[in-house]
């Protein structure tokens, strides 16, 4: 084997860039989704042979699709926020709301290898997450596009400001009791989960045509300490015909992002007996729904403020 220059014949994750939108973010993970359809009926074609030929055979759409994680940050979110299909402008607060629609951006993958240039893509869903323990909070945006090429031409760098990171230690928790009295919760993990379940169109076009949010869920779940003063999160919870308020707040010392979902109805289960040393958790899951106070609220509010 004839080796090339060193550093020529390797890629490594911490050469790898990433624009959205024309602005360039540190990441976390970069996992693709993306193919190209085969378009054969080799499971149903009689020819007289074990094997299809491969006349019988040809590429069918691009699909494009990528999921991408960030430590999450204020500045990040800055950029990111206003394309996840809400209201709010570039600034916030944001909401969910009854007409939201999507917002195609650009985005530029660098692999080394080769620069993935996918054009109008729009948020599919998204995920903001975080657990005790040293990892900072994190964000997951799943995106499709139209289509994905390679870049012709350079990488335009334009640097987000790094900004300091959000803390699980940093972060807090209030549940609406039975007495709809909001309640601070003692937790360990959680994540908000955003499925904007996609509605997309091809006809007969080899690339994406069109698309809009289609039946958007939105998710929130956590765990919690099953002791006594905690015990509404199950009983209470399962048999509650009426919402229940979530809050939760991220504050990383220059920027607070609350976020609150008004009118929740919990999918329960009890807390499990695992093993003597096993603490008994409750496991806290939320459906978001939008509730009515004389005009619509929204199933989900994400307000950033100065601490």
């Amino acid at each position: 084997m004839v080796f090339g220059p060193i550093g020529t014949t390797i890629a490594v994750g911490r050469q790898a860039r990433l624009n959205i939108n024309e602005k360039t973010l540190c990441f976390a993970r970069a996992v693709p989704k993306s193919t190209r359809e085969i378009v054969t009926n080799q499971d149903n074609t009689m020819c007289g042979d074990i094997d299809t030929d491969i006349n019988r055979a040809q590429k069918g759409r691009t699909i494009v699709g990528w999921s991408l994680f960030f430590d999450l940050t204020w500045p990040i979110a800055e950029v990111v926020f206003p394309l996840l299909g809400v209201t709010g402008g570039a600034s916030g607060p944001w909401t969910l709301e009854a007409a939201d629609v999507l917002v195609p951006f650009p985005i530029d993958i660098d692999l080394v290898g080769e620069v993935h240039d996918i054009d109008n893509a729009v948020c599919a869903g998204w995920a903001i997450r975080g657990t005790k323990g040293s990892r900072p909070i994190q964000m997951q945006l799943d995106i499709i596009g139209e289509t994905e090429e390679a870049l012709s031409g350079s990488f335009a760098e334009d640097k987000v400001a790094f900004g300091a990171e959000f803390a699980f230690t940093h972060s807090s928790m209030t549940i609406e009791d039975d007495a709809a009295s909001l309640e601070e919760r003692a937790f360990d993990r959680f994540i908000l989960a955003v499925d904007n379940n996609l509605i997309s169109e091809f006809n007969n076009s080899i690339t994406l045509t069109d698309v809009l949010i289609g039946n958007r869920v939105v998710r929130f779940a956590t765990s919690i300490p099953y002791v006594p003063e905690e015990n509404d999160l199950y009983f209470d919870h399962r048999d509650a015909n009426d919402g229940r308020e979530v809050v939760f707040t991220l504050n990383n010392g220059s920027k607070i992002l609350t976020f609150n979902l008004p009118a929740c109805m919990a999918i329960t289960k009890p807390a499990s007996a695992l093993g003597k040393n096993e603490q008994l958790r409750t496991p806290v899951t939320m459906l978001g729904f939008r509730d009515n106070d004389g005009s619509r609220v929204p199933p989900l509010t994400i307000t950033p403020t100065d601490p």
